[in-house]
């Protein structure tokens, strides 16, 4: 029954849209067209009332969970019910009745019958009053205002306001829960307390927020306007400092990301500028460019060339209806000695301009000084000469300059660093700003990460003056490491490692990758705890069918274990000379999933005596990494054994550095291979 009340939200729109086409095509050929031959309508007619009549059923059963509010409810399902009988007769009226005055008018109120159940309805899932009601704008808080602010009333509640009011409103109280003001906050749900004071790790409502959009209960559920990064650690900052609801914000100490997200607010309300409107987004891409806004409330957009190479200057003109909500422009690689830079003036909140390898003359960045919000330009690789140098004295606030690789000598940027003194000129690679002179690692692929017989493994860069080192056994690579020259063959499970040289930089991370080899079929396969349902997969045998899972967890070939250590017995089905096991496991801290913290492996000839074969203790790593597939590879001097006894120790919890410290975390597990 649940089932057919989750489906209402997915028919209600049928009838709707179904039979307003009907009025408006039927409407169009009476009074306007006067067609002499009128389009049969009997179809359409028969097909809104059967959805509407699924509508009314399944909006029935959703109305028992509860959470609405009742006189709302009992105005809309009584409706509901009137509609599709309405919608019965209108099929049957208009099949049957040659009384074109009677069926018009039957057919205006049911029409007005339809528009009545629909408001109810809308009442229902965002408010009464919701068709009048106006949006909760960001706070309209200045620099000085924002130490005195209410955190409450004036940070937190504008978020959950945009994101949360329309399921939990008197309305419609979902979980019995009302955000809508501080009474329902301090009265909680269904399951008691939705915050704890100084603990956001044990506070529901920012637990929820923080689970992966697949968990079922993660909120704002699927289909709704999402809380953004910057919303949910703000959130999760005010309830670890908090103890009560009045704090003002110079109350608690922030932090530099909590500041960052502060001034962000303020930026946004010392502008007035309209959010630019998906239609002139639209507009502007079709003459080369690439606009795109910088969040889901801000009016700021990004702008870049979809292709350089074959960009008009001319079409800079382009960009004035949208100019004053652009925030970072970038240009580079575009010739721009014919083009105008005047649209420039037209961008009053400009704060970032890349014009790095661009041709173009430095007179025309005297439009810059009207630019009081540019704080960085990059004209490294470009054609300005020293004139530049006088042209950006007047540009109010530019603080940062990359000049690299110009016809301006380096005598001439001394003496313009002497001038300008409150201006950073970077005469190339900022490394403080991008990192150490550091190497990428080159990138180690396989048509597959299983093999039975032999595979051919590629080491790749796009660094075409480095070398690359590697070793084939696990171990780091170094000076005196093999250099790569082309493709290689293994016919075992291997370990491969690179680096990436270069001199005058520093070798690069370590790049590792496990291919597996599977030389002994497991015959049967048996587990002390049963996956969860969720991720079952095909059951045991998704460990041993030599299909891979990939980096994303719901792709339906891992086995997904919550909180439970496992314990596989594997027989071979006869004895074998054992040197090495391989069990795949995937980590993703986003989605609470996370290494074992130790592999043991014991093996028997017969099933009942175990010894020691290998162990492996695993360390978790203490900052975030991206989702990422490990095959843990533990071998042992050869030896016979029929079976294996393989452990696996689930982490239990979250480590501290997570999002959710302290809450339940999974174990992933894939191929189990034997050689």
């Amino acid at each position: 029954m649940d089932l057919i009340g989750n489906l209402h939200p997915l028919l209600l729109h049928l009838p709707i849209g179904i039979l307003l086409y009907v009025f408006l095509h039927w409407s169009y050929e009476r009074w306007i067209s006067r067609k002499s031959a009128n389009t049969d309508h009997s179809f359409a007619l028969c097909l809104g009332a059967l959805t509407a009549i699924a509508s009314a059923i399944s909006g029935w059963f959703l109305g028992r969970d509860g959470g609405y509010d009742e006189h709302l409810l009992t105005w809309h399902r009584n409706l509901g019910i009137a509609t599709a009988i309405g919608a019965i007769g209108l099929w049957w009226f208009y099949r049957k009745t040659a009384n074109d005055i009677f069926f018009a008018a039957y057919f205006f109120a049911f029409i007005g019958l339809l528009t009545a159940t629909g408001h109810y309805g809308g009442s229902l899932t965002h408010g009464e009053g919701f068709l009048m009601q106006t949006r909760t704008a960001t706070p309209d808080l200045s620099a000085d205002q924002l130490p005195e602010a209410h955190i409450f009333n004036e940070l937190v509640l504008p978020i959950v306001e945009r994101k949360c009011v329309s399921c939990h409103n008197p309305q419609k109280a979902k979980g019995e829960l009302l955000l809508n003001e501080l009474g329902g906050w301090l009265a909680g749900g269904e399951n008691g307390p939705i915050l704890q004071p100084g603990l956001a790790s044990e506070s529901a409502l920012i637990t929820r927020v923080f689970l992966p959009k697949e968990d079922e209960l993660h909120m704002p559920p699927p289909g709704k306007l999402q809380l953004s990064n910057e919303e949910r650690n703000f959130l999760r900052w005010w309830v670890n400092n908090m103890e009560n609801y009045d704090h003002q914000l110079q109350d608690l100490s922030t932090t530099p990301e909590i500041d960052e997200y502060l001034a962000s607010l303020v930026e946004t309300n010392k502008a007035d500028v309209d959010r630019p409107s998906n239609r002139q987004l639209a507009a502007v891409q079709k003459y080369g460019f690439v606009a795109s806004l910088q969040s889901q409330h801000d009016p700021w957009l990004s702008v870049s060339l979809e292709n350089a190479d074959s960009f008009a200057a001319q079409e800079l003109k382009r960009l004035q209806p949208i100019a004053r909500a652009i925030q970072t422009l970038d240009l580079s690689r575009a010739d721009l000695t014919e083009g105008n830079l005047s649209v420039l003036r037209r961008c009053d909140y400009l704060e970032s301009l890349n014009l790095s390898h661009c041709r173009l003359n430095s007179q025309e960045l005297a439009v810059l000084k009207e630019l009081p919000h540019l704080r960085s330009l990059n004209l490294y690789g470009s054609t300005v000469d020293a004139q530049v140098f006088d042209l950006l004295t007047a540009v109010p606030n530019l603080q940062t300059l990359y000049l690299g690789e110009t016809p301006i000598t380096a005598a001439e940027i001394n003496l313009a660093e002497a001038q300008l003194s409150d201006l950073e000129i970077i005469r190339g690679i900022d490394f403080e700003q991008f990192g150490s002179p550091q190497l990428v690692a080159p990138i180690i692929t396989a048509e597959q990460d299983l093999f039975t017989d032999s595979l051919l493994i590629s080491l790749e860069t796009s660094a075409s003056r480095a070398s690359i080192r590697y070793t084939l056994d696990g171990s780091n690579p170094g000076a005196e490491s093999l250099i790569y020259s082309e493709p290689i063959y293994v016919y075992n499970t291997t370990e491969v490692r690179a680096i990436l040289t270069m001199d005058g930089w520093t070798d690069s991370e370590s790049a590792s990758r496990t291919f597996a080899k599977s030389r002994f079929a497991i015959a049967e396969l048996r587990a002390n705890v049963a996956p969860n349902e969720k991720y079952e997969a095909d059951g045991l045998a998704t460990l041993t069918d030599l299909s891979k899972g990939s980096s994303v967890f719901s792709d339906g070939k891992w086995l997904g274990y919550y909180g439970d250590d496992v314990q596989l017995i594997a027989d071979l089905g006869s004895l074998q000379e054992i040197s090495g096991v391989t069990i795949g496991t995937l980590s993703d801290f986003n989605s609470y999933i996370h290494l074992p913290r130790s592999i043991q492996v014991h093996t028997s000839a017969d099933g009942r005596r175990y010894v020691p074969f290998q162990e492996k203790q695993i360390t978790m790593e203490e900052v975030p990494t991206e989702a990422q597939v490990h095959n843990h590879l533990l071998r042992s001097e050869t030896r016979q054994a029929r079976y294996l006894r393989i452990r696996l120790q689930n982490q239990g919890v979250n480590p501290p550095w997570h999002p959710a410290p302290g809450a339940p975390c999974w174990l992933f597990l894939d191929e189990v291979l034997v050689e």
